[in-house]
């Protein structure tokens, strides 16, 4: 894993965890505090946001994205083992064919 690979998955981790506090967060103060009227659409249209990047983010974890991301890994590393192996089969004809 390359330091770049390193940096975004730690940088998406970092992010994920802020929004699902955020959404914690908004979630036992609307539970836990009474909101005034004129305020009650915003925090809706906060809580409705958050809720929607959570749910989001519990999709691509769970569901068929990170899978696919993982099988494309897999498929890449196969192929490139793949490669080697066939590299290494064709320069071993090659030594084993007789000269005229």
């Amino acid at each position: 894993m390359t330091t770049k690979d390193w940096i975004s998955i730690v940088t998406f981790r970092l992010l994920e965890l802020t929004f699902v506090a955020a959404f914690f967060t908004l979630l036992i103060f609307i539970c836990s505090k009474s909101i005034p009227t004129e305020n009650e659409r915003l925090a809706d249209i906060l809580f409705g946001g958050l809720l929607s990047v959570v749910l989001g983010i519990a999709n691509y974890e769970w569901g068929s994205s990170r899978g696919s991301d993982k099988k494309t890994e897999i498929m890449a590393t196969t192929a490139s083992t793949a490669a080697t192996e066939a590299s290494k089969v064709v320069s071993t004809v090659q030594e084993d064919k007789p000269t005229v």
